[in-house]
Formats: C-alpha cells, structure tokens, sequence
C-alpha cells in the first residue's frame, strides 16, 4: 500500500466502528467503453466493508447502524483511474498489453464526539494484464480486491506490533 500520510497520534487499528462511503467515480480517467462507473464505486465499498469486517470491525455505510457516542473512522474515497484495459491486446500481444488498471484515492477521518478530523491518507493501484477477450470486468473487479484487502490489512493493523 502506497499509504500517503496517517497521523502520528492515531492508532488506526483502535477503532471498531468505521462507515465507508461510496467511492467516487465521476473523475476517473481512462474510462472507455460503456462500463457503469458508478457500479465500481459501490463496488470498492461493499468490499472494503466486507475486508474489515473480517477484521472484526464493526463496519457499514449508515452511521445511524453504530452505537452513539462511540469513537469510528470514516472513509472517503475516489477512484482516480479505471481502465478496464483492451482484451484484444491482452489475447494477441500479451506481455502486460491491454492490461486493466484501478488507482484509488481514499482519505479517512476520525470522529469523536461529533467532530472528524483527517487522520490518514491513502493511494493505491493495482493492475491485472493476464485475461483473455471477454474478461474484462472480471480484471477489474480483481484490482478491487485486491486494492481493499490491502486498505483492509493496513487499518486492522496499523499501530499493531504487527504493522
């Protein structure tokens, strides 16, 4: 994980209570094709909620859903480039052509009685270039995947003896 910055006076691992907003997905470049950008938004979110869940956090969009007066982080995030790359290139060249990329941008804030502060931010990509034609939202949904159960791992131990 490319992590840009976390705040030296917080422990992300500490917070059992995280809401994950939708990611953004009205900037993204390298879109081409008639693929739902917004699908992959709320793609990446219910993936990274179902990541740290596993972690045992206690995780969900509604902040409503978690108990009050209780310490959580909230994630925001956007996906600044989803190419779901060129299956042709992928079956004819190989070697990486036509590979498909997601690059996501995601910021998390800290919220205590009732002020959010941001506390980490973070960028990470992730590219898959094995496929063939036919696959390509396949590849992309991998780069999901992959891109949350990283961001999932970092927080869940971050300030850890494991991190």
């Amino acid at each position: 994980m490319r992590v840009c910055w976390v705040d030296d006076a917080v422990k992300l691992s500490t917070y059992r209570n995280i809401v994950v907003r939708e990611f953004a997905t009205d900037k993204a470049v390298g879109v081409k094709g008639k693929i739902d950008r917004a699908s992959f938004g709320r793609a990446i979110r219910d993936r990274l909620i179902l990541d740290l869940r596993r972690y045992g956090r206690n995780t969900t969009t509604d902040v409503r859903t978690l108990p009050a007066g209780q310490p959580l982080l909230v994630i925001r995030g956007s996906i600044a480039q989803l190419n779901p790359g060129n299956p042709r290139d992928r079956y004819r060249i190989g070697f990486g052509a036509g590979r498909a990329l997601v690059d996501i941008e995601a910021k998390v804030y800290r919220v205590d009685k009732g002020k959010a502060v941001l506390c980490a931010e973070f960028a990470e990509s992730e590219g898959k270039s094995m496929g063939v034609v036919g696959e390509t939202t396949r590849l992309v949904d991998f780069c999901i995947r992959r891109i949350s159960r990283t961001m999932a791992d970092y927080i869940a131990r971050h300030g850890t003896d494991d991190s």
